[in-house]
């Protein structure tokens, strides 16, 4: 008899324990944290006061570049969190890291077409694009663009933001719309903006102008303006090792966009298994687990591995999930690049 495989997602959940389901806020304020001091420090030190040699340099960059990374990360795990134990933490996050950054958590909103069998891998997913069937320059192109996009972070927060506030109408709506989404997709629109999406919009756009003022002013102060020229360029390199990182969470297989099943969804996601360093730091807060968190995306990022080698202990060895592991990060990209390849006629 052939053995149960997607259709078994009642029982796989029935293998993972309530309490892995349940959110630890202690564990995200410590990780949180501990990674927003480590960056802070680091990105200080990049200033020629403190690090005379470009060496030095190079490597805190690098140092605050990873940490700010693993505390932005952490937006993602906001969008799947409606717990009321996260509200302070939240806040904490908006204004500390998602305002910095001109990332707050309305931008990420749009992550749940991303789950959603309806729109997953269609022109309506944010975070989808056919990677696997594009030309080479195609693959490479949102790396150079990415050096144009902390500017035009800071100018649609700073500049367009305000305007629209005034202005209103047309240009709210373009600006809500087509800019105002952390997202893979260029045609990617949001829609069906509700009016407490738009109310937060305002609120978190607020706190990203309050953030710049205080951080300018600080600038200014300690007489440091070439700071704000650091964190464009920390800034870049974040995006672009999240550009790298979402490579490597799915195969990008669906050329056409059309609907795809709950079961080709999962097949088109990712799980790195083994120890991985640079997984550790290339995909934190659970993002290596990707295909587990497709299955059950309100599994918070601390029970993810947990949760893995629970269900690899009691799965059959030809079950549906066992097909979306790969032992590391290499081997993932592996993977996508011999896809890739084989579609370059």
């Amino acid at each position: 008899m052939q053995t149960p495989q997607f259709d078994s997602l009642g029982k796989l959940r029935r293998a993972l324990d309530d309490d892995l389901f349940r959110i630890r806020p202690g564990i995200f304020w410590v990780d949180f944290g501990s990674a927003t001091a480590f960056a802070w420090i680091a990105f200080w030190l990049t200033l020629p006061r403190f690090s005379p040699g470009l060496l030095e340099r190079i490597f805190w960059f690098a140092f605050s570049t990873l940490g700010f990374y693993r505390a932005l990360i952490f937006i993602h795990e906001l969008a799947h969190t409606r717990s009321e134990k996260l509200r302070t933490f939240r806040l904490v996050w908006n204004f500390l890291c998602g305002s910095m950054f001109f990332l707050p958590e309305f931008t990420y909103l749009i992550h749940r077409s991303h789950h959603l069998t309806a729109t997953f891998s269609t022109s309506d997913d944010p975070e989808y694009v056919p990677l696997a069937f594009q030309k080479p320059l195609e693959l490479l192109a949102p790396f150079l663009i990415l050096a144009l996009a902390p500017l035009a972070m800071m100018l649609r927060f700073l500049v367009a933001a305000p305007l629209s506030w005034a202005i209103g109408g047309r240009f709210r709506e373009w600006l809500l719309g087509y800019a105002s989404s952390l997202k893979m997709n260029p045609k990617f629109k949001w829609k069906n903006i509700s009016a407490e999406d738009r109310r937060l919009a305002v609120v978190q756009e607020i706190g990203c102008l309050l953030w710049w003022s205080l951080f300018i002013a600080l600038a200014v102060l300690i007489g440091e303006p070439r700071i704000i020229f650091h964190w464009y360029i920390v800034t870049y390199f974040i995006l672009t090792v999240n550009q790298i990182r979402s490579m490597a969470a799915h195969g990008y297989t669906n050329q056409q966009g059309e609907r795809v099943t709950h079961e080709e969804q999962l097949l088109d996601s990712i799980t790195i298994t083994g120890f991985s360093p640079v997984a550790l730091v290339l995909a934190p807060v659970g993002m290596r687990y990707h295909s587990l968190h497709h299955l059950f995306p309100t599994l918070p990022y601390h029970s993810l591995r947990k949760a893995h080698n629970r269900l690899v202990s009691v799965l059959p060895p030809d079950h549906i999930y066992r097909k979306t592991l790969v032992p590391s990060l290499g081997a993932a990209f592996l993977a996508f690049l011999k896809t890739f390849r084989a579609n370059q006629t």
